[in-house]
């Protein structure tokens, strides 16, 4: 499958140093043979020349807030607003926020900040297509 990595942040350095960036993460918990990976970075205003190249988008973790006020948040919302419905879109952390913001919720700044988490987990996937 033609898989699309929005790229949205990089991690901090030293999970950088020790799991790879936000895409090589997810090539490997998804297999890194399993898809035809293309990464696009958000910041730089990287997008696929037609939504249709891809059967699924993946938006990534960001240190960024969907409430901050950088210049690839409002582009990247019109773009998940085009995409509904074309091709699946999945968000995790940022990009789950994200898809909030451009599906009419509303996201607010922690009072606790912003954080990180590892955990450890077990894959299983079902044969049915989870995209």
């Amino acid at each position: 499958m033609k898989l699309a990595l929005l790229e949205t942040g990089k991690p901090p350095a030293d999970i950088i140093d020790q799991f790879g960036d936000y895409p090589s993460m997810f090539r490997t918990m998804l297999g890194h043979e399993a898809h035809d990976y293309t990464t696009y970075d958000m910041a730089l205003g990287q997008y696929p020349d037609q939504i249709e190249s891809h059967r699924a988008y993946i938006l990534t973790g960001s240190s960024a807030g969907v409430y901050e006020p950088h210049d690839w948040i409002d582009p990247l919302k019109e773009f998940l607003r085009s995409a509904k419905g074309r091709a699946a879109l999945v968000g995790v952390c940022f990009g789950h926020q994200i898809m909030a913001e451009a599906f009419g919720g509303k996201v607010i700044r922690s009072p606790k900040g912003w954080g990180w988490v590892f955990i450890a987990m077990r894959w299983r996937f079902v044969t049915r297509g989870w995209i």
